[in-house]
């Protein structure tokens, strides 16, 4: 199925005011705190699931363009471990999730939404910032956490408790304290590895743009977008990003710092 244009930057702000956010439950109260290693293979099992459930994206050019921007990011967290996961699905509807234990994935259709190198690693580097910020592990119940033990298949509100909710379907809502602390996260690590942190704001407009023309011909709105609410006021705070943001960018692109992955056109011939 063919993919739509992309919308202008003009269309995309018109579409995103006549819009609202997504409303969606938050996560649960009463939590507990889980070991970093038993959360790292809790990790490893959904994101194994997750690829048993869908397809693997097998196009060589798509997924080193995918990696190439995710190492960028990676390499520009200080002290960053090398074993981060980064998986590519063959899926039609926009998606990107993060696990505990350093899991990232997305769809094939989220590359077309965000169209280039720097609004990808704005979706990509907000996961990372989740991860990194531990909001992956912390909305584990008592009878989740006791779930991840052994090495069984994870329920789905398993896998929704450590990151992969818009994969299963979770009526799970990331806070709007996490969102923003992530974004801000984000923003800093985009510009620390060289990409432009202004591209963050068109990234998260298009896929609100892309919910809103979707949702004209009843399509469930992107789920990424229900686990990662999005509105006005998120996008103009990742439109004027703090000065920190902006000297991290002009000091990685002085010191040669600048990612080049191409483009989705080149990756997908």
């Amino acid at each position: 199925m063919p993919y739509p244009p992309l919308p202008t930057p003009r269309a995309v702000v018109l579409l995103l005011l006549l819009s609202g956010c997504a409303a969606a439950p938050e996560g649960p109260q009463n939590t507990v705190q889980v070991p970093p290693e038993r959360l790292a293979s809790a990790g490893a099992r959904a994101s194994l699931q997750i690829q048993r459930r869908g397809e693997l994206l097998r196009e060589l050019d798509t997924t080193r363009y995918v990696r190439c921007v995710a190492d960028a990011l990676i390499q520009a967290i200080p002290a960053a471990p090398a074993d981060w996961e980064v998986v590519v699905m063959r899926d039609e509807t926009p998606d990107a999730w993060a696990l505990a234990g350093r899991r990232l994935g997305v769809t094939k259709a989220l590359l077309r939404v965000t169209g280039n190198q720097d609004r990808l690693a704005a979706v990509l580097a907000h996961g990372i910032a989740h991860e990194l910020l531990g909001h992956t592990g912390a909305h584990i119940t008592p009878s989740v956490a006791a779930s991840l033990e052994g090495d069984a298949a994870l329920s789905n509100e398993a896998i929704a408790a450590i990151g992969g909710a818009s994969q299963v379907g979770a009526g799970f809502a990331y806070s709007a304290s996490e969102e923003a602390a992530a974004d801000g996260r984000a923003l800093t690590l985009m510009g620390a590895a060289g990409f432009d942190p202004a591209a963050a704001s068109l990234a998260w407009a298009q896929l609100q743009a892309y919910r809103v023309r979707e949702g004209t011909s009843g399509e469930r709105p992107p789920p990424m977008l229900l686990v990662h609410p999005i509105d006005r006021g998120r996008i103009q705070a990742m439109h004027t990003p703090a000065a920190a943001v902006t000297t991290a960018f002009d000091a990685a692109r002085l010191s040669g710092r600048r990612p080049d992955c191409g483009t989705l056109e080149e990756s997908e011939r």
